[in-house]
Formats: structure tokens, sequence, C-alpha cells
């Protein structure tokens, strides 16, 4: 979690919700942790180029680094077996 972040817990309709809340959120150019894989912090900097991007440009981004994130997922875990 980002430095600044905030969890609030609370319920809707009988079901708990987590709702992240933070300062610094990527989109406004704030630093990314460093997450210690390469891979994984070189896809996660593109959210960092959302802030001066226009809304339909995120969905795109969005969609990039989550596929970023699962194709790393899987070499990462196709190196443990």
């Amino acid at each position: 979690m980002a430095t600044g972040s905030v969890v609030v817990r609370g319920s809707i309709n009988g079901g708990v919700v987590d709702e992240m809340t933070d300062a610094g959120h990527p989109g406004d150019g704030a630093d990314l942790p460093a997450f210690g894989d390469g891979d994984v912090d070189l896809v996660l900097a593109r959210l960092t180029e959302l802030a001066d991007q226009p809304l339909r440009a995120h969905v795109s981004a969005f969609d990039a680094v989550h596929t970023g994130l699962q194709n790393r997922l899987a070499e990462a875990d196709g190196a443990g077996r």
C-alpha cells in the first residue's frame, strides 16, 4: 500500500466493504514504491502517466497494466515449478 493510504472498512447491505483511499495515488504523479521486481515496477510505472491523460486513456492503461502483471505472475508461477 502506498504511503498515506488508508483502508476504510464499512458495510453496505450487510456485506463488508474495504475502500482504499490515499493522499497520493499513482495517477497524480506521486512516486510509486519499488516492489523489488523490475518487471512489476516497469509495468506499474505506466500508471504515473495517467495524470495528464483523458479518462478514456485510463481504460487502456489499466488493461495494459493488468495484462502485464498477469504475465509476470504467470512467469513467476512457471519458474517455481
